[in-house]
């Protein structure tokens, strides 16, 4: 049977079923950092705040897979407390 969490932050729709799952964002798009930064001025820190946004996505995933409830509020409190150190650190 597959679940699917649509969280209030990030546009992020994780679907799980037995098999596995799939999340879907927009921490990248949708980030001060993308906003206030060309690829030009320094695509290193381009790909290495994309990578960080890929570690939280991956562990959003991860906790769903395993039978941890994402849509609790204090969950998505701590996905955006997680973004919000990772724009504090790249900006």
């Amino acid at each position: 049977m597959k679940k699917v969490y649509r969280l209030p932050v990030y546009d992020i729709v994780v679907e799980i079923d037995k098999k596995g799952g799939t999340i879907v964002s927009s921490l990248k798009e949708d980030n001060p950092f993308h906003k206030n930064h060309t690829i030009d001025e320094d695509e290193i820190m381009h790909d290495e705040f994309d990578a960080c946004m890929d570690g939280i996505e991956a562990l959003i995933l991860s906790c769903a897979c395993n039978g941890i409830n994402i849509a609790l509020p204090e969950f998505v409190k701590s996905v955006q407390d997680a973004v919000s150190a990772a724009e504090n650190h790249f900006l």
